[in-house]
């Protein structure tokens, strides 16, 4: 199959000096090998994609860190005495943890949470979805040096918590067709976490956000996709975490999230494919 390669361009360059006071502090690190995860919910999606270089990775979602919906506390015990042994019973080397109703300043809770998780599970590789860095697409846009000055002292106010996780998993999730505001939000996000200076895996999703109702979670189109997977790969990430994904109609009958259902000829799919064969991550077996 032909592959179109995409280069970021003076974008990259832009966004990167924007965030250069974070990047001074940015610790070198030894390279690895990319790694693609598989946390995408399609019906009727095989049970394996490893022959496709995608290994299957656990995202704990917030509703199992309770046994109620009084998420306004984190329980530790509940933590202990039911989510752990689940997890450790899984056999997982690495974790995702999805936490998304607290704000910066409740931070602490994020950090009980992983320490306590930490202590009873130490050979787990632990990390939070899209907290560090923290998301913002309009903070490395044209014209909005304001949004990018409280984008910073957001990634300050999350510092604990760069510091609690092993790993970085940001979203750089697309919200508009507009591929030059994705690479300047990709440039600048990919920045921030590489100040940090540990491994980072991205989460890239094969559709429209939700938050842009005009899309209708239209699937991402083939070259679109493709140039966010090279973007990832040609800036040093150690990986990405490919995940969704939700149907127009959002609701089943019976109340609960509609998922696509899987179709092998997607052009998502197929680009997904090529860049696994490409990269060295697929085998012969991959269909």
């Amino acid at each position: 199959m032909d592959r179109r390669r995409f280069v970021a361009g003076a974008t990259g360059l832009a966004a990167a000096g924007a965030l250069s006071p974070l990047l001074a502090a940015a610790p070198a690190r030894a390279e690895v090998k990319f790694q693609l995860f598989d946390a995408m919910r399609f019906v009727g999606k095989p049970d394996n994609l490893v022959a496709c270089g995608l290994t299957p990775i656990r995202v704990v979602y917030a509703y199992e860190f309770w046994p109620s919906r009084n998420w306004d506390e984190p329980n530790l015990d509940h933590i202990e005495t039911t989510l752990v042994p689940k997890l450790l019973g899984e056999g997982h080397d690495r974790i995702v943890l999805d936490i998304e109703h607290w704000e910066g300043d409740e931070v602490d809770k994020f950090v009980q949470i992983i320490e306590h998780m930490r202590k009873l599970m130490p050979k787990v590789r632990l990390g939070y979805y899209s907290m560090v860095p923290v998301r913002d697409y309009w903070a490395f846009q044209p014209g909005r040096e304001g949004r990018l000055i409280v984008y910073r002292q957001k990634v300050q106010q999350w510092q604990k918590l760069a510091e609690a996780v092993d790993d970085l998993y940001p979203t750089l999730y697309a919200y508009y067709k507009d591929r030059d505001g994705w690479m300047r939000m990709a440039d600048g996000m990919l920045a921030a976490g590489q100040a940090i200076g540990k491994p980072m895996y991205p989460f890239l999703w094969p559709q429209y956000h939700d938050h842009n109702r005009k899309l209708e979670l239209a699937l991402i189109e083939g070259d679109f996709w493709l140039q966010q997977l090279d973007k990832v790969k040609d800036s040093g990430c150690d990986g990405a975490v490919l995940w969704g994904t939700i149907a127009p109609e959002r609701k089943t009958p019976d109340g609960k999230r509609a998922r696509l259902k899987w179709d092998p000829t997607a052009e998502w799919w197929l680009q997904t494919r090529a860049f696994a064969q490409d990269a060295g991550l697929a085998d012969s077996t991959c269909t």
